[in-house]
């Protein structure tokens, strides 16, 4: 790692599903600090459904433009082969970050991911961060007063007007 790196507080943003240079959260919150851009290519059934082809290729599509966007701002992506647990636990034990920030997922697996790699970061003195990166509202914003989701999307909208 480049001294100027060791010396910082160093970001690591942990890219997944969303590939936008110019509003996407995780790298918004990493803005004008020095960080780790990384992609990690876990095919665990923990990490989701594996990809089919058509699916693998726009994935490359994206890492090469997104390879190339931030190489156009002076930063440069990797991608690492490994579980995304795992892999983000020991990129963040070498490189001993202040913090580690990504965009969630929603499907079952993917928050339990979540909450494990928040966890073993947060024990290590490391602040982790997720931000929504997907959906118009958090499914907590929007839940009726007893805690489940609107049922209709009349319900969703009026609760979604709303909040404002």
């Amino acid at each position: 790692m480049p001294a100027e790196l060791a010396e910082a507080a160093l970001d690591i943003v942990w890219l997944r599903d969303d590939f936008r240079l110019d509003d996407q959260p995780a790298l918004a919150a990493a803005s004008g600090r020095p960080a780790l851009f990384v992609y990690v290519h876990d095919e665990t059934p923990e990490n989701g459904r594996p990809p089919g082809g058509a699916a693998k290729w726009r994935l490359a599509q994206s890492l090469t433009a997104m390879e190339s966007a931030l190489s156009g701002r002076g930063a440069r992506l990797d991608i690492l082969l490994g579980t995304a647990e795992q892999t983000v636990l020991a990129l963040a034990a070498a490189t001993n970050p202040k913090r580690v920030l990504w965009t969630r997922r929603y499907e079952g697996a993917a928050i339990a991911l979540d909450a494990r790699v928040k966890s073993a970061l947060r024990e290590r003195g490391v602040e982790a961060s997720s931000f929504n990166g997907r959906l118009l509202r958090e499914p907590w914003e929007l839940s009726k007063a007893g805690g489940h989701p609107s049922g209709s999307f009349s319900a969703f909208w009026r609760r979604h007007q709303a909040l404002g």
